[in-house]
């Protein structure tokens, strides 16, 4: 079974708050509000937690009948 579009949208932007502290993805035209700097150690804390993600729905849709 695939994750859908919102749950995938909801994981995302869990991990977009959780790890690189942001309290949105949506675009807000402006660019103290969509522009922003991260430290190397967040955007290294996001990209494993996405890929863990990613490994979890795998390994799930491996175990599915």
């Amino acid at each position: 079974m695939q994750m859908d579009t919102a749950d995938r949208a909801a994981v995302i932007l869990a991990i977009a708050k959780e790890t690189l502290r942001l309290t949105t993805l949506e675009t807000r035209n402006s660019d103290d509000l969509d522009f922003h700097d991260l430290s190397v150690w967040y955007i290294r804390e996001a990209l494993e937690a996405t890929y863990d993600a990613g490994f979890l729905a795998a390994t799930e849709r491996k175990r599915e009948p």
